[in-house]
């Protein structure tokens, strides 16, 4: 009777061949897919900044128009929730950085050197400062 030699290894490196080659491709497509959710997340981040920063344009272009017109018949309402759902707060303050309240005139008092506004839109918020704004002559 003769011997029958089996061979148990035969295949084992094609195994781990395969193996090894599908460890590199599930790594590659892991990084790819986190790089993808990377990208995502900073579109909508942009989109959120884009949106405070429009609202924070938003203030200031009112407390300037607030300032040049003082008469309350051109008066505006101060914004605070614009149509796109960001948030805007406008602060004026005099030369020594104190605040100036609405009941003292807010921005269109004479006595406003600064005009800060915030726009806020989900998680993003910017702040755009507007510095001497003293002397300012209404009508010119």
């Amino acid at each position: 009777m003769a011997h029958v030699k089996v061979r148990t290894r035969e295949g084992q490196v094609m195994m781990l061949s395969i193996l090894a080659l599908g460890g590199i491709f599930l790594a590659a497509t892991t990084v790819a897919g986190m790089l993808m959710v990377a990208q995502i997340r900073q579109s909508a981040d942009f989109q959120s900044s884009t949106r405070a920063i429009a609202a924070a344009d938003t203030g200031i272009e009112w407390a300037l128009y607030s300032r040049t017109h003082p008469d309350p018949n051109d008066a505006l309402p101060m914004p605070s929730l614009l149509s796109n759902g960001a948030t805007v707060d406008v602060r004026c303050f005099n030369e020594l950085q104190q605040e100036i309240l609405e009941s003292d005139g807010g921005c269109s008092n004479a006595s406003t050197t600064i005009i800060q506004s915030s726009g806020t839109f989900l998680d993003a918020s910017r702040i755009f400062q507007v510095q001497d704004v003293n002397p300012f002559i209404p009508g010119f």
